[in-house]
């Protein structure tokens, strides 16, 4: 007879925590769960952004297409993705990623700016030059870089 206590349906903890001892007894499980401390993606999102910053593109995409999928609810992540997507023409896909950012920060003034370039490079002109003129009322936010500002009145400059 087993007398081990299974955790209950009801409560989520419980079952978060037995699914963790559970991933802990097994190698793998133990790998995975290192890929998801705080510390180890701390250290791969700086390691992505390196790639990112030295201009080593495939690197950066798969470093940073690997951590969105590891931890989706982190605005840096999809922000960064974003940027590499946007560096190989692919639009949709990059404003896609800066809307995920966007909902997960929706005071980042760059995230609306560069996913105005990605609107405005679909053709959706209305679309871009909300998003700009978002960019430029979130540059009065502490934290967003003032040049921002500059960056998307010129861009609204263009589409008109």
């Amino acid at each position: 007879m087993n007398t081990t206590a299974q955790p209950s349906p009801e409560n989520p903890e419980e079952l978060l925590q037995a699914l963790i001892t559970q991933m802990r007894s097994t190698p793998e499980g133990a790998a995975a769960l290192q890929r998801l401390e705080p510390e180890q993606i701390d250290t791969d999102y700086a390691v992505a952004w390196e790639a990112l910053d030295q201009g080593d593109m495939m690197r950066a995409t798969d470093l940073f297409a690997d951590l969105a999928q590891r931890v989706p609810d982190q605005h840096r992540i999809h922000f960064g993705f974003g940027l590499c997507l946007q560096h190989f023409g692919l639009a949709r896909d990059a404003a896609r990623h800066y809307g995920y950012a966007f909902v997960l920060d929706p005071s980042s003034a760059a995230c609306a700016f560069r996913m105005g370039e990605c609107l405005a490079h679909l053709g959706d002109r209305d679309a871009a030059r909300e998003a700009y003129t978002t960019a430029v009322e979130l540059c009065a936010i502490e934290g967003n870089a003032p040049e921002i500002r500059d960056f998307a009145l010129q861009a609204l400059d263009e589409l008109r």
